[in-house]
């Protein structure tokens, strides 16, 4: 886990300009671990398109990625695979490692909550 003052990111990020995502504004907190979030860059095992709106649930021990109703499961990542995670006052990002469904990479998220996802992530990942 990166962690640095809380002035500045908490970790820093490539610049990664994607046309046409959705407004921050649009993307909050739904409460109970649930944030609307929209995956950043592409891959093809997140199961949604670059700009897609997407619910992200934190669980005590995993990460759930969902569409956008909450109904369907898209992927998961447990705690325990994740190398690193951090956030931006507009992202929420992290490396998986390879024994996840996805494999290995960094996902970033877009979402107005990205403070409030390290938060929650970090007080299960103790």
């Amino acid at each position: 886990m990166l962690m640095q003052s809380n002035s500045s990111p908490r970790w820093q990020e490539p610049d990664l300009t994607i046309p046409q995502l959705p407004d921050i504004n649009k993307l909050c907190s739904l409460g109970d671990g649930k944030f609307l979030v929209t995956p950043v860059v592409y891959h093809e095992r997140l199961h949604c398109r670059l700009g897609d709106i997407c619910m992200l649930k934190v669980t005590a021990d995993k990460i759930i990625l969902m569409n956008h109703s909450g109904r369907d499961t898209l992927v998961e990542w447990s705690l325990v695979t994740l190398r690193r995670f951090g956030s931006t006052p507009e992202h929420f990002l992290f490396e998986a490692g390879r024994h996840t469904t996805t494999g290995e990479g960094v996902y970033t998220m877009k979402t107005r909550d990205g403070p409030d996802i390290y938060d929650l992530v970090h007080s299960y990942a103790r």
